[in-house]
């Protein structure tokens, strides 16, 4: 990746880091984010990496991707310790990414205590799936994460995804109506249902658990919050 030419009058940078086991889409989530696109024979990420998006003037989040390689643990734990918030991905169509996701979190939480989201990513592999959604939404419940399924190819649900991320760190703090943040944020980064519904056509609802409760995005508190 190439670090971005950013707006000089951008004084906010928020780091969001994926973290997962190797060939799970973390790499094709972050293009899909940053340059709207995919592709299928991305090269395994070697340590850490990052790329900019902008989200208006004054704000930009710093997406960092990561190896899931053993001998790049303790650099990646140093930017987790910076992280304000931390994307955990899996792949539905392996079950032993999502098995693997019990170790990411206690890694996580051996570092930091970090706002963590569970991202179920491939969710076009329909066919292919070894984890349903009622099983990544008990875990997500389980454990009190935000969850998300995404497909990175197909482009359902991955900049919201980054949008109620953006949210929830409260970036807007004069802002109280989340749906409405989230929408806003689509609308500036020219995101419309069509390019980004899902795989069926219809309007993009993602499946999200907050608290540990199933239910549609809150509308978030004047006062900001901190996750790092």
């Amino acid at each position: 990746m190439v670090e971005q030419e950013l707006n000089e009058n951008s004084d906010s940078v928020y780091n969001i880091i994926l973290v997962g086991d190797a060939a799970v889409g973390k790499t094709s989530i972050i293009q899909r984010t940053i340059h709207n696109k995919f592709s299928a024979t991305y090269e395994n990420t070697v340590g850490v990496d990052f790329e900019y998006k902008q989200i208006n003037k004054s704000s930009k989040l710093k997406i960092w991707d990561t190896s899931c390689e053993e001998k790049y643990k303790s650099l990646i734990s140093s930017y987790v310790r910076n992280a304000s918030s931390i994307i955990i991905v899996y792949d539905v169509a392996s079950k032993t990414s999502f098995d693997n996701v019990s170790k990411w979190i206690s890694f996580i939480k051996t570092i930091e205590n970090c706002n963590m989201i569970l991202c179920a990513n491939k969710i076009d592999l329909e066919s292919e799936r070894q984890v349903t959604t009622e099983e990544g939404k008990d875990f997500a419940k389980k454990n009190e994460l935000t969850y998300y399924e995404v497909s990175a190819k197909n482009n359902t649900n991955v900049k919201r995804m980054f949008y109620s991320v953006v949210a929830d760190l409260s970036i807007f703090a004069e802002e109280t109506d989340k749906e409405g943040l989230i929408k806003q944020l689509e609308e500036e980064n020219g995101v419309t249902t069509t390019n980004e519904g899902n795989t069926n056509g219809e309007p993009k609802t993602p499946v999200v658990v907050v608290d540990g409760k199933t239910q549609n995005v809150e509308p978030i508190e004047k006062k900001k919050k901190c996750f790092c």
